[in-house]
């Protein structure tokens, strides 16, 4: 299993407060969850609204959705794009 399967297969449940940022809000996400995501100062992280809450990934989720897509649609026309590649 690859170190994000197991990664994801984990609960982490952590608690952070949002602050006054300027004219914004932040959190302050502790070292051991910037750990668990394996990400640090200056990564991007992604925000996705979800039932129930927020998810919190460092992937971009329409890359990963466009990418499946894509996928998709290489092996079910494989033999067309293969003709359009001579």
């Amino acid at each position: 299993m690859s170190q994000r399967a197991e990664r994801d297969k984990v609960r982490v449940n952590i608690a952070v407060k949002i602050i006054s940022f300027g004219d914004s809000a932040a959190i302050v996400l502790p070292d051991e969850l910037l750990a668990h995501f394996g990400a640090g100062v200056g990564d991007t992280l992604h925000v996705t609204a979800v039932p129930g809450g927020l998810r919190l990934t460092t992937s971009d989720p329409a890359f990963a959705e466009n990418l499946a897509v894509a996928d998709r649609i290489i092996a079910e026309d494989r033999g067309v794009l293969g003709k359009l590649a001579e």
